[in-house]
């Protein structure tokens, strides 16, 4: 017949192989209807499989090329076919989506197909609301981890979300609006739970770190003291276990220019003195009058710091015998080697480089209910007595101490792709001993790190910076890496 000529099952048209009856308009996009359904009764040749039973990443355009209904196609309707397969290729073959989600995506094959034929502004308009779609569950895959898949939380609702538009979908493109609104919300509410435990999170480690520059403090008060005075062991030890405890409940409740921080510190001193040799009869009435007031002070504090009772009388025991001792020294206006020997005997002496200051201690919350261990490990004290000019030095060299909230990580406990966890940077202590990261959505929530064990990290590989997620968007990365793909056979023969 004559071009244009009705016949049954389409148009005679170019483009259609071997002259078959051509599929365009609304009886093609009933054809694809049909096949996004499932129903692939109209289907003849090649082995195309339904959308919706795909288990994974599997290019079902790519099986419709050798279908009765690609061969129907018009030219630039099968140009597009090629195109849009090409852009799920290379979606499938992009190692930074993970193949869970991939098989979730992968089940828009035919919606977007059918919209890129019906309006072919889908590739030129970043606004269009299919593309949207796409960038928007781009922000979505940036999050997750490798192996994400129907084990974890969120894949079930992100499943739902888009079998829910491949159900629907006919040609109102209303629907991709609707779907990008769902995926914008479970982010957001994923991002509000996130973030509210993140600032929880972030008051405890506000809190553990002044606690730890109140221990840091307070371990510098009483190391200045012993390294310029020989004490016994036993007074040592208690400065260091138990009074230490009280100047760094101080520190935190009062601060270091408190007459209570004051009063501690200048007791401590007292009790130095009360302990050390008497040379003349002056000093040692002034002891007897010091005693009342000093065991007055040191049971106050021990009390206030809720040193236990059996500590407490140990140590009065053992303060009363060095009392006694520089109290009835003879030699009345000469120095006794018996005002040395006495403490000794009852303690041998003890240094400050044998006495750890770093070790944990027990105390009180100051913040909460309950006690809190306090820990040294994030404010080094030898660390912190080091150059200062050497540290800003160190600081300048080391992009890592500039880290600022908002920075895109990746963690790895080895160097595979598969167990890659991307993560956010949401808080920086204010002395920057602290990171606290929200990792992805599929894991663990919360994450926190010293420097040097983000250091640590960084330096072996286990920890990467990465791009913020909407640096690029996941359709132009697609069509960025399709271009180049298209290019590289021509370059190989140039």
């Amino acid at each position: 017949g004559a071009p244009g000529a009705g016949v049954a099952g389409g148009t005679l048209a170019p483009g259609a192989a071997g002259g078959q009856a051509i599929l365009q308009g609304a009886e093609l996009q009933s054809s694809l209807t049909r096949i996004q359904m499932g129903d692939l009764s109209g289907v003849a040749g090649g082995s195309l499989t339904a959308p919706a039973g795909v288990p994974g990443a599997t290019n079902v355009l790519r099986e419709l090329k050798s279908t009765s209904v690609a061969a129907g196609m018009g030219s630039l309707d099968l140009m597009t076919l090629d195109i849009v397969s090409m852009l799920f290729d290379q979606l499938f073959d992009d190692p930074k989506v993970p193949n869970g989600v991939k098989g979730v995506i992968g089940r828009l094959q035919i919606p977007m197909l059918k919209v890129a034929i019906a309006d072919k502004t889908f590739f030129s308009t970043k606004a269009h609301p299919a593309r949207r779609l796409l960038d928007t569950l781009g922000d979505v895959v940036f999050r997750l981890p490798a192996d994400f898949g129907p084990g974890d939380p969120q894949f079930a609702r992100l499943e739902g979300i888009l079998e829910e538009l491949v159900t629907g979908f006919k040609d109102d493109q209303e629907i991709f609006v609707t779907a990008r609104g769902q995926v914008e919300a479970l982010l957001a509410e994923d991002d509000s739970r996130i973030e509210e435990e993140a600032r929880a999170t972030a008051r405890r480690v506000e809190e553990m770190e002044i606690l730890a520059v109140a221990k840091l403090t307070a371990a510098r008060e009483i190391k200045a003291r012993l390294d310029t005075h020989q004490m016994p062991g036993p007074v040592s030890e208690f400065l260091v276990q138990q009074w230490l405890k009280l100047l760094l409940l101080l520190h935190v409740r009062e601060g270091k220019e408190s007459e209570a921080w004051k009063g501690a510190v200048e007791a401590m001193d007292q009790l130095i003195w009360s302990i050390e040799p008497k040379a003349t009869r002056e000093e040692r009435n002034q002891l007897v009058a010091l005693i009342p007031g000093l065991v007055r002070k040191l049971a106050v504090g021990l009390k206030a710091a809720e040193i236990e009772d059996d500590v407490r009388a140990a140590f009065f025991a053992r303060l009363m015998e060095y009392h006694r001792h520089a109290i009835t020294v003879p030699g009345e206006g000469k120095p006794d080697p018996a005002a040395h020997a006495a403490p000794a005997a009852a303690g041998k002496a003890a240094d400050s480089a044998s006495l750890d200051f770093t070790a944990p201690v027990t105390v009180r919350n100051p913040f909460g209910e309950g006690e809190v261990k306090v820990d040294s490990v994030d404010l080094d004290f030898t660390a912190l007595e080091a150059d200062a000019a050497r540290g800003q030095r160190d600081a300048a060299a080391n992009p890592l101490d500039n880290l600022t909230v908002g920075t895109w990580v990746e963690f790895r406990e080895t160097s595979e792709q598969a167990v890659r966890r991307p993560a956010r940077l949401m808080f920086v202590s204010p002395r920057r001993t602290r990171y606290l990261f929200a990792l992805d959505r599929a894991g663990k929530d919360v994450f926190q790190c010293t420097p040097a064990e983000f250091a640590r990290r960084f330096r072996i590989g286990q920890a990467v910076l990465i791009e913020e997620p909407r640096a690029e968007s996941l359709f132009d990365r697609i069509m960025k890496g399709l271009v180049g793909k298209l290019r590289a056979p021509t370059a190989a023969r140039a």
